[in-house]
C-alpha cells in the first residue's frame, strides 16, 4: 500500500518537513506547492545526514515558477534555501 494516495515523494518530503521544521510549519506549507518544495530544501539542508536536497538550480527555477503563477516570492538566505512569499513575514 502506497502512502499518501500513491504519492511516496510528496509523503517523504511532508515527513521531512515535519520532523526537521515542526508540523506546523508542514500544515503552513501544504496548500503552497512552491512553498512546499523550500520548505523541505530548508529541512532538509537543516537535517545533516547528506540526503536527497533539492538543486539551487530547482530552487531557482521554483523561484521563478511561483513569481510567474502565484505571486512575488523572496529568496532568503545564501543558499537559497528559503521561500517566502514577499507578502508574509
Amino acid at each position: 500500500m502506497l502512502p499518501w494516495s500513491g504519492h511516496p515523494t510528496g509523503f517523504y518530503m511532508a515527513n521531512r518537513i515535519r520532523d526537521q521544521l515542526g508540523s506546523e510549519t508542514l500544515v503552513r506549507g501544504v496548500g503552497d506547492p512552491f512553498s512546499f518544495f523550500s520548505l523541505y530544501k530548508t529541512a532538509a539542508d537543516n537535517s545533516g545526514d547528506n540526503r536527497a536536497s533539492l538543486s539551487e538550480a530547482t530552487v531557482h527555477i521554483v523561484h521563478t515558477l511561483s513569481n510567474k503563477y502565484v505571486g512575488k516570492y523572496e529568496l532568503h538566505g545564501s543558499s537559497a534555501s528559503c521561500l517566502n512569499r514577499a507578502d508574509e513575514p
